[in-house]
């Protein structure tokens, strides 16, 4: 057979192969072990130490005694992926829910953390609610702290389409609300609003 310039580069490829199996088989393996392959929508494997703070009354990364400091902390450890919130021992102030987060564990203190609601606020719209709509007009509005959760509902929600936001800012009788109503709420329908779901 003649050997041509097309067919000699592979043929040296092939017999170079052939003749040196354990040079090549001395190769180390550098994947990764199974434990430290890249996770699902991550581009890292999963790692021992995560971020961990404290909330506490003192003593703490975080020193507060109400919804706010906690939720600080929930944030800040979502921000960086995941980890822990450890919350010291004594009573937090909820004027709001804790809004917890994907891979976010809150600990308190056994025996000696408690989440306390404030005191409970309601009142009659005094404007109706319309659909999509990011503010309510309140006949009362105190007790409506900016900052504070707030639920809207009227006889019609049937309990499946009661808003539940968090007041972002006041003017007035009328609160800015974090998320839009899911519904219309209407004055003729004993439209309300509190600081906790009332029946």
């Amino acid at each position: 057979m003649t050997l041509t310039s097309r067919t000699l580069p592979l043929r040296v490829v092939a017999t170079l192969a052939l003749a040196c199996p354990a040079a090549h088989s001395a190769t180390p393996d550098l994947a990764p072990s199974p434990d430290e392959r890249q996770l699902p929508r991550r581009m890292h494997s999963q790692m021992s130490d995560l971020p961990s703070i404290t909330v506490g009354r003192d003593n703490a990364d975080i020193v507060g005694a109400d919804n706010r400091a906690l939720q600080a902390a929930v944030d800040y450890v979502a921000n960086l992926g995941g980890g822990t919130v450890a919350i010291g021992p004594g009573d937090y102030l909820m004027r709001d829910s804790l809004h917890l987060r994907t891979n976010v564990t809150v600990r308190g203190t056994p025996g000696k953390t408690v989440l306390r609601k404030s005191d409970g606020a309601a009142t009659q719209l005094s404007i109706d609610g319309d659909y999509g709509e990011e503010q309510i007009t309140l006949a009362d509005p105190s007790g409506f702290d900016v900052g504070g959760g707030v639920a809207v509902w009227d006889k019609a929600s049937g309990g499946f389409h009661t808003t539940v936001a968090t007041s972002t800012g006041r003017r007035g009788n009328t609160v800015s609300i974090s998320r839009p109503l899911n519904d219309d709420y209407e004055s003729s329908q004993d439209a309300r609003a509190a600081t906790v779901v009332l029946p």
